[in-house]
């Protein structure tokens, strides 16, 4: 059977030559469209996405996300400009092949900070317009009278999460739903799962799986768009990258017992537990956060020879070596 492709490239009538970003071992989640659909309305539009294998040459940058299958690396192109993806932590980030291609690699693009292009779960942005606290959310509140919610599936994780629960069950109630714990929320949907958190529980357990530097998952963010306070434990330098008292963050305690205390004591005090929705009123969550086409177009397209240049003589060290660390916290 005679392969189709799915778009031809075509320059633009002005002759100014279009840039091609060929997608290998894509997720599909992030639903990217071959052809340059996503780069319509972005102020530099002149690329295109591909994953046709014969376009691999002709491709003038190439992400390779980390999943990518083993084996030796291909033939790369003079000027073309491979760019290392990852999304999850370097604990569950797959293949560590790619760190066997050594002095390939041009461009990061993670959730780091100190990626080339960093692109994470979501982000805090100021609002455009100061907003009063919904009177609505804040009735809903002070109704609440369960504690402390976890949803989670996954029950033995890097993080010892699951252990750390389980010292916090010591002290409070922690009503757990899914495959780690005994209770289900209902087989309707998601929403409404997270509807009763929304109406039922003060506080959500954001635990990540990885403690791993500058991870911070949909699992803190989304919360922080929900009307409860996350908890949060993970890697990431929570303040400085969300607003003060947006979340709860298990390092700021010397004992889980003294995390516990912590909630009993804003669970007995609402003028206290209201604090950690000040933050709404000036900042809104943007979660998922959406594909920087027009940021990778503009980038690429932009490259000078000095992008060509650097390189990561193994990619692979930099993503994983003294990135993550075992926990010390359950006490």
């Amino acid at each position: 059977m005679k392969y189709i492709p799915q778009h031809e490239f075509v320059d633009p009538p002005d002759g100014r030559r279009k840039t091609f970003i060929y997608l290998e071992s894509f997720p599909s989640f992030y639903e990217l469209k071959m052809g340059s659909e996503h780069f319509v309305n972005c102020p530099v539009n002149l690329c295109e996405f591909t994953d046709t294998p014969n376009d691999f040459d002709k491709s003038d940058a190439v992400i390779f996300y980390t999943h990518h299958k083993s084996g030796s690396p291909p033939v790369k192109q003079p000027n073309q400009i491979w760019i290392y993806f990852a999304v999850e932590s370097p604990i569950h980030s797959g293949n560590a092949e790619l760190g066997k291609w050594t002095n390939l690699f041009n461009w990061t693009m993670t959730y780091r900070y100190d990626s080339d292009m960093r692109f994470g779960y979501g982000k805090v942005v100021p609002k455009l317009k100061f907003e009063n606290d919904s009177i609505v959310d804040k009735m809903t509140r002070s109704k609440k009278k369960k504690l402390v919610a976890w949803f989670v599936s996954n029950c033995y994780t890097q993080s010892k999460r699951n252990e750390f629960v389980i010292e916090l069950q010591k002290k409070i109630k922690v009503d757990i739903y899914g495959k780690c714990g005994s209770l289900t929320c209902g087989k309707d949907s998601n929403d409404n799962c997270l509807k009763m958190l929304d109406n039922d529980y003060k506080f959500y357990l954001s635990f990540e799986n990885s403690l791993c530097k500058d991870y911070i998952s949909e699992k803190a963010l989304h919360m922080l768009k929900r009307n409860i306070v996350p908890v949060v434990r993970g890697g990431a330098n929570y303040s400085a990258i969300l607003p003060k008292k947006s979340v709860i963050q298990t390092s700021d305690f010397n004992s889980v017992s003294e995390l516990a205390d912590y909630l009993v004591y804003l669970d007995n005090n609402p003028k206290e537990y209201e604090k950690y929705f000040e933050w709404k009123k000036y900042y809104d969550v943007i979660e998922p956060e959406p594909f920087p086409v027009c940021d990778l177009c503009q980038r690429i397209r932009n490259s000078c020879s000095c992008n060509f240049e650097k390189q990561y003589e193994n990619v692979d060290n930099w993503w994983r070596k003294d990135i993550c660390w075992e926990p010390n916290d359950i006490k």
